[in-house]
């Protein structure tokens, strides 16, 4: 059994397609803060025998990203073993609101490894980072 978060991304309109298979629901982050969970689809991958799974929509507007995570990230423990959980995911994701997918990359996994203060890991840290650059209007254009 496995999870899955399998997606095609139109790079014109924005419109991307989705499917989650039991995979922590990535967060499409608004430019303007607003934040949608991905969690259409199904279950877990060979979970259920003959299980339906269907598609979700949603659109990347100039500006958004998409930030798609393992549950490593979340499990990540202090040496309090307290988990770094989505309320420290979300704080990471929200500073880095207008900047480019490498600092929304390094916004998450920076704060999660200083979070995990050198305790060993027990699962993998996995970052996936879309975002939809703003349009640019070319000189002379209206």
């Amino acid at each position: 059994m496995t999870t899955l978060f399998l997606g095609w991304l139109e790079p014109r309109s924005g419109e991307l397609t989705y499917c989650n298979a039991g995979h922590p629901a990535p967060l499409l982050q608004r430019r303007d803060g607003w934040v949608e969970w991905l969690n259409v689809g199904g279950p877990i991958l060979g979970a259920i025998p003959g299980a339906a799974f269907v598609n979700g929509v949603a659109v990347l507007n100039p500006g958004d990203f998409l930030l798609g995570y393992s549950d490593g990230i979340l499990e990540c423990c202090n040496t309090l073993y307290e988990p770094f959980g989505l309320h420290r995911l979300m704080a990471a994701a929200r500073s880095a609101i207008g900047r480019s997918a490498s600092s929304l990359l390094f916004s998450v996994l920076g704060p999660a490894q200083d979070f995990a203060a050198g305790r060993e890991r027990t699962d993998d840290l996995a970052v996936l980072v879309v975002r939809r650059l703003p349009e640019v209007r070319a000189l002379g254009t209206a």
